[in-house]
């Protein structure tokens, strides 16, 4: 009885904490919206220039996908096996 009494407790201070937690997360959200009284938009930060552009890995993506490649002729060799043994 103790048990299910204790999971009972628990369950409470669980959702009382989810309560806690989603009020403290609400007003610190009115806070932030009451601080801005000019309606606009402001620039937080710039976005950083990257130093190498970035393109597609051909290298990478022809080697994973000979990898894949593999695996699935290896399945599919060991399923027609394990296929024509069981029938």
């Amino acid at each position: 009885m103790a048990t299910s009494e204790q999971k009972r407790l628990q369950g409470e201070q669980e959702l009382a904490f989810g309560t806690y937690t989603t009020l403290g997360r609400t007003l610190d959200e009115v806070m932030i919206t009451a601080e801005d009284t000019t309606g606009q938009v402001r620039l937080a930060s710039y976005a950083g220039v990257a130093e190498e552009p970035a393109g597609p890995r051909k290298s990478m993506a022809m080697g994973l996908s000979a990898f894949i490649a593999c695996l699935a002729s290896v399945g599919w060799v060991i399923g027609r096996q394990w296929w024509k043994t069981a029938i």
